[in-house]
């Protein structure tokens, strides 16, 4: 879940966004669906996710698009809708990875 930016990019922001991402702690995935029509597939899903960095869990509906050509599968779209928690009206189980030491954090 990678959010894009919503214009063109100049040369050293594209650099920036290569940088790797802070990861996600834990990720507890909910409503999956699967629609595949060919060589195009529909994944759609309710996310609640946490990093280690922020003290409330991302609640968001997902939704990608990927595109399978001779065998190798692209993604050609991604999006997310963020939900506020009281919005989410579930309740969800706290996954935790172990600490990592902090020279590793933010390593993708």
């Amino acid at each position: 879940m990678i959010p894009y930016p919503a214009d063109i990019q100049d040369r050293d922001a594209a650099l920036r966004g290569l940088r790797p991402a802070r990861q996600w702690e834990a990720v507890e995935m909910t409503d999956q669906s699967l629609q595949q029509e060919d060589d195009t597939v529909l994944l759609s899903y309710s996310i609640v996710a946490w990093r280690d960095c922020c003290s409330t869990p991302l609640r968001a509906r997902c939704a990608s698009t990927y595109l399978s050509d001779d065998g190798t599968w692209y993604r050609l779209s991604h999006e997310r809708d963020v939900r506020d928690g009281d919005e989410a009206g579930e309740q969800v189980r706290m996954l935790r990875r172990k600490p990592r030491p902090a020279s590793q954090l933010g390593a993708a």
